[in-house]
């Protein structure tokens, strides 16, 4: 299925767009939510025999289960997660499942273009998330097909922020009358000094 074509019938039964970034497109319905590859004209995906009348978006994506639970703030600085790896031969590429990122799937040519994707599939899921799913440990109860391997795939949350994240928006603020004088008298970039506090408080460097 092409993906111009999933993502309309994704909109039909009620699903929207969230944001795009890099090579993938974050679709939400609800608490649903879906990384649709888009670096491809084909939508290709290990759990996708596509039946459109079951599922839980009425396509057959079979995903996994996860436990959300707190595993740290949203500025930790490198997630890690298990994901399953298989060699479609059909389609001829890599596909990409994530056990613990419900609906986080992705594919490649190569085997390095699916991990290249596969971190920014991860870092799109993950952007907007307050908490982190717990990521599994134990795989003895998941059973992989002969052309199947889980590997781990890891991304810095705050780099990949920086790279997709970057776009300017307004704050107003206040300071006092003779601060402010001073500061444009000495040539004081106000936004450059806040971006340098904010990231300094933060912890976040360069």
């Amino acid at each position: 299925m092409r993906a111009k074509e999933l993502i309309k019938l994704l909109k039909q039964n009620g699903w929207h767009e969230v944001s795009q970034k890099g090579s993938h497109l974050k679709m939400k319905k609800g608490e649903q939510t879906e990384i649709i590859p888009i670096h491809s004209r084909r939508y290709s995906n290990r759990n996708s025999e596509c039946n459109i009348k079951e599922s839980r978006f009425e396509i057959i994506f079979v995903g996994t289960a996860y436990n959300i639970e707190h595993r740290g703030d949203k500025m930790n600085k490198v997630s890690i997660y298990p994901a399953i790896f298989s060699y479609d031969k059909k389609e001829n590429c890599y596909l990409v499942d994530f056990i613990d990122l419900k609906g986080c799937s992705t594919f490649g040519k190569t085997l390095v273009e699916a991990f290249e994707m596969a971190q920014d599939a991860m870092g799109l899921y993950l952007d907007e998330l307050d908490k982190m799913p717990e990521a599994t440990s134990d795989f003895s109860n998941i059973k992989l097909n002969k052309n199947e391997f889980i590997n781990y795939v890891s991304i810095d949350m705050n780099e990949y922020r920086r790279k997709n994240n970057n776009k300017a928006i307004k704050k107003t603020l206040t300071i006092p009358c003779w601060l402010n004088n001073l500061s444009e008298r000495n040539n004081i970039n106000f936004s450059q000094v806040l971006q340098e506090a904010l990231k300094e408080r933060l912890g976040i460097s360069e």
